[in-house]
């Protein structure tokens, strides 16, 4: 789940300062284990760099990241040691830096900490839902290192239902066994006048690997199920996918967006936390031009 790092926090961007030469480096893996970087309590009014202190904040960060590469805007974003979330994902914390910490700019004293310094957990598929043989989970995770393909959102239970779930209609549809409602809609040629798709078509050759985004859309609790125990205690969820845009293919000389809007049963009892029995799914293919 996404998190704001708060006042207390605001001195670690000195670190974000002095690690601004890594920026020419090309983009590497350092495997050690993650360790928590020491923080002053407080954020100067403006970052400064004494002798050597690059070179001894720059040893920290190989001992506290794993990975580096170039953010927005001229920022820096670091990455954690990937550790074991659930059956299938890993969990991986991200500190994105703003530029001016990057370029030792100075900042006002009340400038937010929001502005200079975001620390979020993005997630990543390890192994294949469903698969029969079991990967070893956090060992793992240690060895991880796509880290241009990652899962991104604010729900992490979201995330990992909708993995599942998207893996389990994958199988379902190569199978031709699929029982669930499928809709599938084409704005590439005409936005103001779509055409039906062949979902079950998308729906074989999608990959759980090329999700790049989940949004929990809303929740339904009904009192009364068809075919279920009434007393049962179950849930509906929506939950909005985004798909890699090299994934979905190309048009008008830009990318396609492919998304995938999943309406899930969970009856507790019966599914798992993380999973649950497809009703409904939404196929939307469109193009950013």
């Amino acid at each position: 789940m996404a998190q704001k790092i708060l006042g207390a926090v605001v001195g670690g961007l000195v670190l974000g300062a002095a690690v601004a030469g890594l920026i020419g480096f090309s983009a590497s893996l350092v495997h050690r284990p993650a360790t928590t970087a020491a923080m002053p309590a407080t954020a100067p009014a403006a970052a400064t760099i004494e002798t050597g202190f690059p070179e001894r904040l720059m040893a920290q960060v190989a001992k506290t990241f794993v990975f580096q590469a170039g953010g927005p805007s001229g920022g820096a974003v670091f990455y954690e040691q990937p550790t074991s979330f659930g059956d299938v994902l890993c969990r991986i914390r991200r500190h994105t830096f703003a530029a001016r910490v990057m370029e030792n700019r100075p900042w006002a004293p009340h400038t937010s900490p929001d502005d200079l310094l975001e620390v979020t957990d993005v997630f990543a598929v390890r192994r294949e839902p469903g698969a029969a043989e079991h990967d070893g989970g956090e060992a793992a995770c240690k060895t991880y290192s796509d880290f241009d393909n990652l899962i991104t959102g604010d729900d992490s239970a979201a995330i990992e239902r909708a993995v599942n779930v998207l893996a389990a209609a994958s199988r379902a549809a190569r199978a031709g066994t699929a029982r669930f409602k499928v809709v599938c809609i084409d704005r590439r040629q005409n936005q103001d006048s779509p055409v039906a798709c062949d979902g079950l078509e998308i729906l074989r050759a999608v990959k759980v690997r090329d999700i790049r985004q989940v949004t929990p859309l809303e929740d339904t609790w009904p009192d009364d199920l068809d075919d279920f125990d009434p007393h049962a205690r179950s849930v509906i969820w929506r939950d909005q996918v985004w798909m890699d845009e090299g994934a979905a293919g190309r048009s008008c000389g830009q990318a396609e967006s492919l998304s995938f809007k999943l309406t899930t049963l969970q009856v507790f009892g019966r599914h798992p936390s993380s999973d649950g029995e497809l009703q409904a799914i939404k196929i939307d293919r469109d193009v950013i031009c």
